[in-house]
């Protein structure tokens, strides 16, 4: 994933991330998977 937004090194990216969302990608994508079996 980081390799598509044109971040190749998958620790920097993971820091950007957790910087500008607040949690880091794993956190962030569980929480999407939480949604989706909520229907929501």
């Amino acid at each position: 994933m980081a390799d598509r937004v044109g971040k190749g090194d998958l620790f920097y990216f993971s820091k950007l991330f957790k910087k500008m969302e607040g949690m880091p990608p794993k956190k962030y994508a569980d929480s999407l998977k939480w949604l989706s079996t909520k229907g929501l």
